[in-house]
């Protein structure tokens, strides 16, 4: 929805070209949980809530590194690290359900600006 704004108002050109990046050691100092799955959320592009009713701040490490790729392998998902990273290494499951969120409706808006 931003890049579409941005394209109407500024003819926005942009791509995302597949970047390599090194291997991810994930650290965690004096987070809640909800910070985790604040994280976790963005990374997997999907909501992600804590259900573990867990208060209070906690030291982690999270060792995402894969292991290497076989030739002819296809390209790896952030879930394929991620998932088994949080029920290995943390004990957190993740689990699939209808959640209700919060969400923004514009009824309407108008398409001139007003001045500053």
């Amino acid at each position: 929805m931003l890049r579409t704004l941005l394209d109407r108002r500024f003819p926005l050109i942009a791509h995302r070209p597949p970047k390599a990046v090194s291997a991810l050691l994930f650290e965690g100092h004096k987070m809640p949980l909800s910070r985790l799955t604040d994280i976790v959320s963005s990374a997997l592009k999907g909501p992600v809530r804590d259900g573990t009713g867990l208060t209070g701040f906690y030291d982690f490490k999270l060792d995402l590194r894969p292991t290497p790729l076989q030739p002819g392998d296809p390209p790896r998902d952030p879930t394929d690290l991620i998932i088994p990273a949080l029920r290995d290494e943390l004990g957190l499951k993740l689990e699939s359900r209808k959640i209700t969120l919060d969400v923004l409706v514009v009824d309407q808006v108008e398409k001139t600006p007003t001045e500053n």
